[in-house]
């Protein structure tokens, strides 16, 4: 991860699902992790809660299965 967010360039899925799985692994909170790798916190805030569902999802098992 390099570190230096860039305003002006649009960041895809990839980049933000690499910085959460990065965070996760890490023992840094949300705040001190977006501070080192200067990120917007909302949206580095939106992009982790949008995971933490698409997890939650995707890894409960259906009933009738």
């Amino acid at each position: 991860m390099t570190n230096g967010f860039d305003p002006q360039t649009r960041y895809g899925e990839a980049f933000w699902q690499a910085h959460h799985e990065e965070w996760m692994r890490g023992d840094l909170n949300q705040r001190e992790y977006h501070e080192l790798h200067t990120l917007p916190l909302k949206r580095f805030e939106n992009c982790r809660a949008k995971f933490k569902a698409d997890a939650s999802t995707t890894s409960t098992p259906l009933p009738w299965n």
